[in-house]
């Protein structure tokens, strides 16, 4: 009895490796295609802005980021990205006429939605996908008065960036981000309204989990 049991034993064993060996939910080594990844991160940011006033100079500053990251992994190579992330900027901006000069303080959460392919076992990936910029404001200090600049930038972007993993939980990732639309600003008189195009680039560091 004990002989067959030791052998019915060795032949479960035998036989779910082989049901793990063909499912075709599993990789080669035996975790799921489709799984989950989580992460949180830091980083940076530069505003290239673009804008139509002969009155305004700009120039904008580095800006910080923190963001939450969640990911799906379909197979070894690709995944669908979210990240909900908080940044937070400034731009000096100067009224030539009046040569009045303030610093626009700006706040931003931004939601990217990013197709993501991966290789050479996860330690490279190249992401692509539309970007919503879903709270964007912009202020200044006049004579004691918060001011309201106006969105510094638009609800509808695209951005692409790549990724390197430094160590097996640590990502070092570049994003550019491009505007669909122009945003419609003023500083510190109604004859100073004018357009403005910004562009982003960004870096940072996410911890994966």
């Amino acid at each position: 009895m004990r002989y067959i049991a030791v052998v019915a034993l060795l032949l479960t064993l035998a036989t779910n490796a082989m049901a793990q060996e063909h499912n075709p939910m599993l990789r080669e080594d035996g975790t799921p295609k489709v799984r989950t990844e989580w992460g949180i991160g830091i980083g940076g940011s530069y505003t290239l802005i673009d804008h139509q006033s002969d009155f305004i100079t700009l120039s904008p500053r580095l800006g910080y980021e923190g963001h939450l990251h969640m990911g799906i992994l379909l197979g070894n190579h690709f995944a669908i990205e979210g990240e909900i992330s908080y940044a937070g900027g400034s731009i000096d901006a100067l009224h030539k006429p009046l040569d009045i000069s303030r610093r626009v303080r700006t706040t931003t959460i931004n939601i990217p939605v990013l197709l993501s392919l991966r290789l050479w076992d996860n330690r490279l990936q190249f992401d692509l996908g539309p970007l919503f910029t879903v709270r964007s404001s912009a202020e200044y200090t006049l004579e004691s008065n918060v001011e309201f600049f106006g969105s510094a930038y638009p609800t509808w972007n695209v951005t692409a960036g790549v990724g390197v993993r430094l160590f097996r939980n640590l990502m070092l990732d570049i994003h550019y981000i491009y505007p669909l639309a122009t945003t419609h600003n003023h500083f510190v008189d109604s004859k100073s309204e004018f357009t403005m195009h910004s562009e982003r680039v960004a870096a940072g560091l996410t911890l994966l989990f």
